[in-house]
């Protein structure tokens, strides 16, 4: 299915906790962003190839915005299968090449304060399921770096820290186009969760540098809600790039707030009653839900109030 340019398709793929669309890139060479879960190599980019007269051997790059198991769970099968170049931010290369160690980094001090270790543990497990064998990253990006696909498409390394602490956009300058990934989730989907931060402050201020982007289109890698502009998509552009880009200031802000206007708190206590405390001080036109009325984990949604939280003791 194309996409706003010749040069760009997109790939969907279905996963049991949702969907991701990836972007598929044509220049002299041909790059990916990101590669969904273990499966959708096989499953969902080997097709969409195929009718292009293509194959997996003719992906050069694979660009990822982060290292959650949705966006980098088929890095093995494109390293091995098609020798891609796998391109990651330092910060999340550990997801992709190392889970222990970044688990240990990154993610148990937090998610053991609230879960429980043996807990933690399970999720990990599942979360690598889904994932796929580790894999080795050829090239560590960081901000500004340039990525020449050839045939004039440039594409520039934009840190976007908040999501996860190595989240990266991929800037189409000549064109305008942001690939953001994860890095700009709004209202989040529509299960009425709240949206993944891990570093609220951070996220802030990755808005504050885009803002001041002469970004025309944002290609997101799943459905994500605004407040003010409907329906949620993944494909901001036509004037709404700087309505959804205050959208997603206007929720971090009255995050920000909520987690602040929490009082006596115990970040020992239950995940789940924390994450409720603070949905009942959001708007509720967000229609964010209750832990007991979502048909998921919210672990991940938790993060950052835990992170915030953390940082104030």
């Amino acid at each position: 299915m194309e996409c706003l340019h010749p040069n760009i398709t997109e790939i969907v793929s279905l996963f049991p906790q949702g969907r991701i669309v990836l972007y598929l890139i044509r220049g002299e060479r041909n790059a990916i962003i990101d590669t969904g879960t273990k499966t959708t190599p096989v499953k969902d980019i080997a097709p969409v190839l195929d009718s292009m007269g293509m194959t997996l051997k003719n992906i050069h790059l694979v660009l990822n915005t982060h290292g959650h198991f949705d966006h980098t769970g088929g890095n093995y099968a494109l390293k091995r299968f098609g020798n891609s170049e796998i391109c990651v931010h330092r910060k999340d290369a550990g997801m992709i090449m190392d889970r222990e160690r970044y688990l240990k980094e990154y993610f148990a001090p937090l998610a053991e304060g609230m879960v429980g270790k043996d807990f933690m543990e399970r999720v990990w497990d599942d979360f690598s399921a889904m994932a796929g064998p580790e894999t080795d990253v050829d090239r560590f990006l960081k901000d500004n770096d340039t990525i020449d696909l050839g045939t004039g498409c440039v594409l520039r390394v934009i840190e976007l820290p908040g999501h996860t602490v190595g989240s990266l956009g991929f800037y189409w300058e000549e064109e305008g186009i942001l690939f953001s990934g994860d890095s700009l989730p709004g209202l989040h989907d529509t299960s009425g969760a709240l949206p993944i931060l891990f570093d609220l402050d951070r996220y802030i201020e990755s808005l504050d540098r885009l803002n001041r982007l002469p970004v025309r289109d944002i290609l997101k890698s799943h459905d994500f809600r605004g407040i003010h502009i409907s329906p949620s998509t993944r494909i901001r552009g036509k004037g709404e790039v700087k309505q959804y880009l205050q959208d997603c200031y206007e929720v971090a802000n009255r995050l920000d707030e909520a987690i602040k206007g929490l009082t006596e708190v115990n970040i020992e206590a239950s995940y789940i009653g924390l994450y409720d405390r603070v949905i009942d001080l959001l708007p509720k036109n967000m229609n964010f839900r209750h832990a007991n009325e979502l048909d998921m984990p919210i672990l991940f949604n938790t993060m950052g109030i835990y992170s915030k939280l953390s940082r104030r003791k």
